[in-house]
């Protein structure tokens, strides 16, 4: 019998725990909501059902296919702004500008490099359409400097709103015109150490870090920023609703869609000290590996080149090859 919707899914897991099935279950609400739990770690990449009993990991976070969103987030990166000029004084953290840095939008967390010196800093506030801003600290130039050049750059970019459970890596280009393929996401420490503010270059990126990640939206910032407006896309995996009683599709394929239940089952009864929470436990693992399968062979060439068929390079014909080294970040 396949388990479909989340009323047949609670079933089955009311059965294995030996509940009475006369009617709704007085715990269908409990259980429920360890079906939620259990779908929202399969999605994911699979949590607890990567390790073994005896804590060792039998395979990294999986990427699923059905976990994917279909459409990528999208992000315009910004060239630097250099049509003002900048009034700075020394062991002071205001600035003045000769105009609105850039007309009514705020440049508030963009970085400054002012009069071409190595110093960075980052703009702490700044309201749109002002030509006063505060920065992160006190400008420690050698002296004074009046109606000076400077470059306003941003590097720190929020995307998503309640939208994003995990980002994948890497990022990948599709450009014509770009060497860089895709872009790599690091730890944020990496990044610093590889790239410190006052190396930063005017260049299409190729590193950033996740810098933060609050309530579905996260905080990249990459290593430069281009010389023109520039369009990535991220791929990710959305956050999932919340299952309930009316549920019809969780979005796992229905063949493997009762792991939830027996993942749900060991939640209750390992909460209850239940002698039987381990075996379903393994039983879940089991059929999780079953899915791990099926997403191998949705993605596999057919050959021992597994991995993510994707284009290189605008070569004609086009260069096919196959990616192997995505995964999750964060």
């Amino acid at each position: 019998m396949v388990f479909e919707t989340t009323s047949e899914l609670a079933v089955l897991a009311e059965k294995e725990l030996g509940h009475q099935l006369s009617g709704a279950s007085s715990q269908r609400a409990d259980i429920v909501s360890h079906l939620d739990r259990a779908n929202k770690i399969i999605y994911d990449g699979g949590g607890l059902l990567n390790y073994s009993d005896d804590g060792r990991r039998l395979r990294n976070e999986v990427v699923f296919s059905f976990a994917r969103s279909q459409n990528p987030l999208v992000i315009t990166l910004l060239p630097a702004i250099t049509s003002v000029n900048v009034t700075a004084t020394m062991q002071s953290n205001a600035l003045t500008f000769d105009a609105a840095p850039d007309g009514s939008n705020s440049v508030a967390d963009y970085f400054i490099r002012i009069n071409g010196e190595g110093e960075v800093y980052r703009i702490d506030s700044h309201t749109g359409g002002s030509t006063s801003a505060v920065i992160d600290g006190d400008y420690v130039g050698s002296a004074n400097v009046s109606v000076a050049s400077c470059s306003i750059f941003k590097l720190c970019y929020t995307i998503g709103s309640n939208t994003i459970s995990q980002l994948i890596s890497p990022i990948n280009i599709f450009s014509k015109v770009r060497g860089v393929e895709n872009i790599s996401i690091v730890d944020k420490d990496e990044l610093y150490k590889q790239y410190p503010l006052a190396d930063v270059q005017v260049a299409f990126p190729n590193i950033c870090a996740l810098l933060k990640e609050t309530d579905g939206s996260i905080v990249l910032q990459f290593n430069s920023y281009p010389d023109k407006l520039e369009r990535i896309e991220l791929d990710f995996i959305p956050i999932q609703s919340t299952l309930d009683t009316l549920t019809v599709d969780t979005g796992i394929p229905k063949k493997y869609r009762a792991v939830l239940s027996y993942l749900a089952a060991y939640f209750m009864s390992a909460r209850n000290n239940d002698s039987r929470a381990p075996n379903f436990l393994q039983i879940a693992r089991d059929m999780f590996s079953e899915l791990v399968q099926w997403n191998e062979r949705m993605q596999s060439t057919a050959d021992e080149n597994f991995g993510r068929v994707s284009i290189r390079g605008f070569n004609n014909p086009p260069m096919i090859t196959v990616q192997k080294g995505y995964t999750l970040a964060g």
